[in-house]
């Protein structure tokens, strides 16, 4: 009976456990950059684009200063005091952020821009005909969404990627160097990205993923190439966080902003998911190199359809009286 009891007491505080990590993570959905990016719309007055950038560019830090201060002190007072701080910090510090945001955002009358709802579709400022954004609303969420499959599968297996392709423990040391080349991009993106439409720049934020995933491929187990894959994914990642919300802002205005980034969200959410579990899948059967020209592949075919309206875009004009395209 003792037994008994001792295994249900353990298995509830599974349950326990499993219930908080699940809340944890749809905590968390809530305040990344989909739900960040429509908020900073809000309240920048016209200078939405600038200010993604500018939220993007700092938050790119954050890997950078949390990942080594967890490790640290997990070392120093363990996982559940690790847990706590960053509780507190949360109600202490970001709650009180975002609190603050929200009432900039009825202050300035914010909420007076429309929204995006089952019966209206009302934009603000689109660059493309609104017979056409039905079809480019598409062919944006088609392209994100690929590239996503793509990117998660490498950053969730990039480690265990290359050390199956040959580079065995240096594969650690090499994936260091994704967190700097993401930050470069998005400062070299503010001071020199002016005057480009984000879909230019999209197209070749996407196009730096297969590209490297191409040439380590090509050059494994060379570590120039290993080297050269790291950084074009890095600046795909960096380059990519920004356009998912600078894209829809330029190609279909403010309105339905918010709307529009969550439906987007959900199937690139949806597929990034699935994306690591489908490389180890490809990589156990076939082979890593197989797996990784597989991957190329899908993420080619969301630089075409992020090709496709861009063509749309140049087709029919670029609306003069567009939010403004680029920082």
């Amino acid at each position: 009976m003792t037994g008994a009891l001792a295994v249900m007491s353990r298995l509830w505080r599974g349950m326990e456990f499993v219930l908080a990590l699940t809340v944890m993570q749809m905590a968390s959905a809530l305040v990344f950059y989909d739900a960040a990016f429509p908020a900073v719309v809000q309240v920048s007055r016209g200078d939405g684009p600038r200010r993604i950038v500018h939220l993007t560019l700092i938050a790119g830090f954050a890997s950078t200063i949390f990942w080594p201060l967890t490790s640290w002190l997990n070392d120093t007072v363990g996982w559940r005091e690790v847990l706590a701080i960053f509780a507190a910090a949360n109600a202490l510090v970001c709650m009180p952020a975002h609190v603050w945001v929200a009432r900039m955002a009825r202050r300035d009358g914010a909420e007076d821009i429309p929204v995006l709802s089952n019966t209206e579709t009302e934009v603000v400022h689109a660059t493309l005909p609104e017979q056409h954004l039905g079809r480019a609303m598409t062919l944006v969420t088609l392209g994100f969404s690929l590239s996503s499959f793509a990117l998660s599968a490498v950053l969730s297996q990039m480690v265990p990627m290359l050390a199956a392709l040959g580079f065995g423990a240096g594969a650690l040391a090499v994936s260091t160097l994704f967190g700097p080349a993401q930050v470069a991009v998005r400062f070299t993106n503010l001071v020199f990205g002016g005057g480009r439409h984000p879909l230019t720049i999209a197209i070749i934020a996407l196009t730096l993923l297969p590209l490297g995933l191409l040439v380590v491929a090509a050059t494994a187990p060379a570590y120039a190439g290993a080297v050269a894959f790291v950084l074009l994914v890095g600046l795909c990642s960096g380059l990519k966080s920004i356009v998912q919300g600078t894209v829809p802002l330029a190609l279909f205005g403010r309105g339905g902003f918010g709307a529009r980034l969550g439906i987007m969200a959900s199937f690139r959410y949806a597929l990034g998911a699935l994306a690591p579990f489908a490389f180890a899948f490809t990589s156990e059967y076939v082979s890593a190199a197989s797996a990784v020209v597989a991957f190329a592949a899908i993420g080619l075919l969301g630089v075409a359809a992020l090709a496709e309206v861009s063509r749309m875009v140049h087709r029919h004009g670029i609306n003069a009286a567009s939010e403004p395209l680029h920082p």
